[in-house]
């Protein structure tokens, strides 16, 4: 079964200017109860998933979080379990009750200026402050930064300073065109930045791993990069705070909602809509891209 993310909350304490959470468009989305929860992670676990990642919004906004990490690890005490954060609100009393957890994934965009401005608020000491306690709980980091045109010149020399954090890896992410980043064409660098950029990372030596995430694969050529490509539905898909499944956390469609309906009728639903998006999502096979950055240059282009 594919990995599932599941995004527990749809609030957030920071308001990234690339945000892909496609609600922030529209208004907040309906989060479920902590008993749906619940319900919801017994029909996941049943579903025999490879990892669930614990997501948001900013999941830790949601008081219930450590009893529902508690709860996994009740029913699934072997399933690998992330929790993807901006960090800014651990405290070691909350590291604590997450010790049972694989790792952190958290935000970190770059510099303390760049950080703070791609995020709209003084964040960065905070974020660094929840990416040493979780490394003083023993709890693995993973640091996510999406690179962006604001960030992309600073990042060879902030991926040198990350290696005093004690983290196991940095993902570099390409953004993706949904939520409020669709709009925001200014963001986005341009593929000969990008280039310049892998070949810069691909000459450090780190004492952490690091990948590109979303990148077409012909940036990654001749590099010890290797390119992933678009697992949407395929290799993994989302549940949204109100419960509804996309295909990833940052598709609009929806397919079903775990709360209401069987899971033969969404994985039907899912069905339908791979062969609906399948041109789009086999091209980012070939390239290494987002689909959704396809998917919005081809509306562009059209319309």
């Amino acid at each position: 079964m594919k990995s599932i993310v599941f995004l527990l909350q749809a609030g957030c304490n920071e308001r990234c200017l690339f945000c892909f959470n496609h609600w922030r468009e529209h208004g907040q989305m309906a989060t479920l109860s902590p008993a749906e929860k619940r319900r919801a992670i017994d029909s996941v676990i049943a579903l025999a998933p490879s990892m669930i990642t614990l997501s948001g919004g900013e999941p830790l906004l949601d008081k219930g979080l450590p009893s529902l990490v508690d709860y996994i690890r009740q029913k699934a005490p072997q399933l690998p379990l992330s929790i993807q954060t901006n960090g800014t609100l651990l405290t070691p009393e909350l590291a604590a009750r997450f010790r049972t957890v694989n790792y952190f994934f958290i935000s970190l965009h770059g510099p303390e200026k760049i950080h703070n401005e791609l995020t709209r608020g003084p964040f960065f000491h905070k974020t660094m402050q929840g990416i040493r306690i979780a490394a003083a709980a023993g709890i693995p980091v993973v640091l996510n930064t999406v690179v962006t045109r604001a960030n992309i010149v600073s990042l060879p020399m902030f991926l040198k300073e990350c290696a005093q954090l004690g983290i196991a890896a940095l993902q570099l992410s390409a953004l993706y065109a949904a939520g409020v980043a669709r709009s925001r064409h200014y963001l986005f660098p341009s593929m000969a930045q990008q280039r310049e950029l892998v070949q810069a990372v691909s000459f450090l030596s780190l004492p952490y791993h690091v990948t590109f995430h979303a990148f077409e694969k012909h940036l990654l050529q001749g590099t010890p990069f290797h390119a992933d490509h678009c697992g949407a539905g395929d290799e993994e898909i989302a549940i949204q705070p109100n419960g509804d499944v996309t295909l990833c956390p940052a598709w609009e469609q929806t397919y079903g909602n775990i709360m209401l309906d069987d899971w033969s009728v969404i994985e039907q639903q899912m069905k339908w809509g791979l062969a609906q998006e399948k041109p789009i999502i086999s091209a980012c096979q070939d390239c290494g891209g987002c689909a959704l950055s396809r998917k919005a240059a081809i509306m562009e282009q059209s319309g």
